[in-house]
């Protein structure tokens, strides 16, 4: 419902917002806004359909859940409040979206005038300067100690992530297709060649005999929505945000003024790939795990999935890149392995005990791990090899 509002001061309020700088390059963003808009200014409820058949056409499948809408949703209320903190802090029209909904909420934030008083009664006295200026001068001083130990908590490789704002995590999603080569029924199935539209362009021109179709959604397993809550929480302790898209959709451009995450599996990578270990001189990501190369001696680390004990090797990769920012990558095949490392280096604890293994603050490293678990629900996290980048 539009509330107090009428339909020009909304449609004023969206035109600013979607030509500020924080909504630069974000024309699918301003599309869901602008859609979400117009659904509560008629009062009509939201759902994850509606948005997704409204994006990607009559084609959408209602079956299934389509990762992308609830990923571009995300992002929009991360952008939303991010513009409202900064150069959106004093409109007085604000869309609100609250997490966990699609409706979209329209807040008043009009200040009252409110009339000035002055007192009748004026009392003169004198005021002791000096006593004044050294009780002020204290409290500066503990002010100034205060935020200083709040700013300088020891965040390590975090540091760049929770000090700009200006940070994207990377899900890994596969690329799904419709396959109807089977004269009984069609089904849905992924195929290691086809990793991204292109892919699909290739493969299909490759074997023309095949009736297979691209679908309108990608799948991702629950290393996603673990990876990110952990996220989340992290980066809401020190008061920064991140965006969010999927490696299917990702563009080189993405690259350009983000601090990257990439959460998932390293098969997966289709843009990512070329960022992905090319600082290491050891290390070689391969179809089934790693490969670690040293002094004329090779290691294969590939994963044992048990039906009870489960070992799982994931890469953690930190590196400055060309154009100043930095890539972090949590890269293992399996859930197990990207859940543990995440845990692990979202909590101060375990990142202040793994950087007694590093030569500096602000080491470039690629760390393999080995992660144990139990039914996939006791996780122990061990390093195994670490490569420090020179």
């Amino acid at each position: 419902m539009k509330g107090n509002f009428d339909f020009q001061e909304i449609e004023k309020a969206f035109k600013k917002i979607k030509s500020d700088r924080i909504f630069k390059r974000s024309s699918i963003l301003e599309r869901v806004l602008k859609y979400l808009i117009d659904q509560a200014v008629e009062g009509k409820d939201v759902k994850e359909q509606t948005i997704a058949i409204k994006l990607w056409g009559k084609n959408y499948d209602v079956e299934k859940n389509s990762s992308k809408v609830r990923v571009y949703v995300y992002n929009l209320r991360k952008k939303l409040a991010e513009y409202y903190k900064g150069p959106g802090a004093n409109d007085p029209l604000k869309f609100h979206i609250e997490k966990g909904q699609y409706n979209l909420a329209f807040q008043d934030n009009r200040i009252e005038e409110k009339k000035e008083t002055t007192l009748k009664t004026h009392i003169n006295f004198r005021v002791p300067i000096k006593p004044v200026l050294i009780a002020l001068g204290i409290i500066a001083i503990a002010l100034v100690t205060f935020f200083g130990i709040k700013n300088n908590e020891e965040t390590y490789l975090w540091k760049p992530y929770l000090t700009k704002n200006n940070s994207l995590c990377i899900i890994a999603d596969k690329f799904i297709v419709s396959d109807r080569t089977s004269k009984i029924n069609s089904h849905f199935a992924m195929y290691p060649d086809i990793i991204s539209t292109s892919t699909f362009e290739k493969y299909e021109k490759k074997y023309p005999n095949l009736s297979i179709k691209e679908t309108s959604f990608t799948i991702m397993t629950k290393m996603a929505p673990f990876g990110i809550h952990y996220l989340d929480q992290w980066f809401q302790k020190f008061d920064s945000n991140f965006d969010l898209e999927l490696e299917s959709q990702i563009q080189y451009s993405d690259y350009a003024d983000k601090n990257i995450i990439y959460i998932g599996q390293s098969k997966y990578m289709t843009t990512s790939k070329s960022i992905f270990l090319k600082n290491s001189k050891v290390f070689k990501a391969e179809i089934d795990g790693y490969t670690y190369k040293k002094d004329n001696k090779t290691k294969h680390y590939v994963p044992n999935i048990g039906k009870v004990d489960y070992k799982e090797y994931t890469m953690v990769s930190y590196q400055k890149l060309d154009n100043g920012n930095y890539s972090l990558f949590f890269a293992s095949n399996h859930d197990i392995g990207v859940i543990a490392t995440l845990k692990m280096f979202t909590s101060k604890e375990k990142l202040k005990e793994f950087y007694k293994k590093i030569p500096k603050p602000d080491s470039e490293f690629n760390a393999l791990f080995e992660v144990n678990g139990l039914k996939r629900n006791v996780m122990d996290c061990e390093l195994i090899e670490l490569e420090i980048i020179e």
